[in-house]
């Protein structure tokens, strides 16, 4: 009986320890979901996108965080983990695979407010980071490199190591000028060519120093401009065409619908207006037309015009 205790206060202390120190990243967040038309295809980090798996997709957080969502409208909880890139829109946090929108309760509303929860930070790796910067950049953000914060502990610690290294080079220092007073004298013409040499040297080192210190802001400071139509919203419940070209020459626009094809898009068709040939990602739905425009971007399709669904083309 008392090993069974154990076993169970022990288990109750991991629980209670895993809600307590969860770190709030954001307390009102707007997040959608992506489903059928992505299941099977790659996410930005090479898996393999699992509608039915607990994962979501952000534009900067790092691969393999682990984050505990609360819905804000019904209380509903879910732990998910990041593995793709998106939404490619400004004001949507997250993109939730469709298992996690269920565990959330969102599935009829596209949409909801949730407060996101960080219970472990994934590595800050290369591929997360370029991907991350990408993202932003399409959804027209600025990148901010995320990660934990800092508690007092840390900051406390931190600043006692840069006194115990100031007084380590202080002590150095004094130690060096003990030395150089008890080497003996030197001549005072090799005295003066060493003079010019540390003096070259020295000028040399902080031209180095500046230079390494002007690489290091250039790759951490990184302006993003603010894509003109990223503030658009799209209504979830009405289906859109996004058109990538319009040809007089039938076949320039096959040509054209071949190559998104080849590149993993589906529903592309042509649609045909008098002599015109317009080739077409028809009938997206709203919360998709972002993720779709991202992915577009991200192909190197930079041209597009995206109308509501009318069916009045004749399609081909």
């Amino acid at each position: 009986m008392k090993n069974k205790a154990r076993t169970i206060a022990f288990i109750f202390c991991i629980f209670l320890t895993h809600f307590i120190f969860a770190e709030v990243y954001k307390s009102n967040a707007l997040v959608s979901y992506y489903a059928d038309d992505f299941h099977g295809k790659k996410t930005s980090n090479g898996e393999v996108f699992n509608m039915y798996a607990l994962t979501c997709a952000s534009k900067q957080l790092p691969f393999n965080t682990i984050l505990r969502l609360t819905n804000l409208t019904n209380g509903k909880t879910v732990e998910v983990r990041v593995n793709d890139r998106g939404p490619f829109v400004a004001d949507r946090e997250l993109d939730l695979s469709k298992a996690a929108a269920a565990k959330l309760g969102m599935l009829k509303s596209g949409t909801t407010h949730v407060k996101i929860e960080v219970v472990s930070w994934g590595k800050n790796t290369k591929l997360s980071y370029q991907t991350a910067v990408k993202a932003c950049k399409i959804a027209g953000i600025k990148y901010t490199a995320p990660g934990p914060k800092k508690t007092s502990a840390d900051k406390t610690a931190s600043a006692g190591t840069a006194k115990t290294a100031s007084k380590s080079t202080a002590s150095a220092t004094t130690s060096s000028a003990a030395k150089k007073t008890t080497t003996g004298t030197v001549k005072a013409g090799s005295d003066a060519v060493s003079k010019s040499t540390a003096s070259k040297n020295g000028a040399a080192d902080k031209t180095k120093a500046a230079s390494k210190s002007e690489s290091a802001n250039k790759e951490t400071e990184i302006e993003i401009p603010v894509s003109p139509s990223s503030d658009q919203s799209y209504d979830t419940f009405v289906f859109w065409d996004i058109q990538l070209g319009a040809f007089s020459k039938k076949e320039n626009a096959v040509n054209l619908a071949q190559r998104l094809i080849n590149d993993g898009f589906k529903d592309v068709v042509l649609q045909k207006s008098g002599n015109i040939y317009r080739v077409v990602i028809r009938k997206v739905s709203g919360q998709n037309v972002p993720i779709i425009k991202g992915w577009l971007s991200e192909k190197g399709y930079t041209d597009m015009t995206i109308r509501q669904r009318k069916g009045v083309y004749e399609e081909k």
